[in-house]
């Protein structure tokens, strides 16, 4: 069932539920050592200066909207700033 898309939830008594999904292309599986080798290059990225730096989440919007490219819509930006405020 997973294999064609479907998601599959397993109920017990004692533990509650669980949902099993199917990985999509756009989810990632990285191992807590991938994960924090990750965070080490990301913070020697800013102890170089190599960062941006937002004030507002409007500012961030306006950044991501202009200068990241995928398939981000205006009202998506907006829906996603909202989570920031």
């Amino acid at each position: 069932m997973v294999n064609n898309g479907v998601s599959i939830i397993l109920k017990s008594r004692d533990k509650g539920s669980f949902k099993i999904v199917p990985v999509e292309k756009d989810d990632t599986l990285i191992s807590e050592e991938e994960f924090f080798a990750k965070l080490d290059k990301s913070m020697q990225q800013i102890k170089e200066g190599k960062s941006k730096t937002f004030t507002s989440a409007q500012e961030l919007q306006n950044y991501i909207y202009n200068n990241i490219t995928g398939n981000l819509s205006e009202q998506n930006l907006k829906k996603q700033s909202a989570k920031f405020v």
